[in-house]
């Protein structure tokens, strides 16, 4: 899963409520919204795809959503991971997890088992 992307839609209502268009955060949003909006128009995401995304960014865990749309939890996850890797791609440059990773080591040294730490924390301001 693109990393940075699913914390983007994971915390999508926060950002979009505080709607500070000079936040990076806020533009990140827009473009992932954006690109996922183009995406179903082109055909790219099936019915059970966008239905994932909306209620992640809604704040539905992976539990209520496979209780909600009568599929495992194991397959929201792989099809949230999916479509999140799908959004990286298109978007590229700075929202993909290798251009994260090398913002922060280049703020200050990271030793690989931080990396898991940094990750599990949410967004970071780099």
């Amino acid at each position: 899963m693109s990393w940075i992307i699913g914390e983007y839609i994971r915390q999508y209502a926060y950002i979009k409520e505080r709607a500070d268009i000079n936040s990076d955060s806020y533009n990140n949003v827009i473009m992932i919204e954006m690109v996922i909006e183009k995406m179903i128009d082109d055909g790219l995401l099936s019915e059970q795809e966008n239905n994932v995304i909306w209620m992640v960014s809604a704040g539905y865990s992976y539990s209520e959503i496979a209780r909600v749309l009568g599929i495992h939890r194991l397959t929201v996850s792989q099809v949230f991971k999916t479509v999140t890797d799908r959004v990286s791609y298109l978007i590229g440059g700075e929202l993909t997890d290798e251009a994260f990773l090398e913002r922060i080591q280049g703020l200050e040294p990271i030793a690989e088992e931080d990396i898991s730490f940094r990750f599990r924390k949410g967004i970071s301001k780099a």
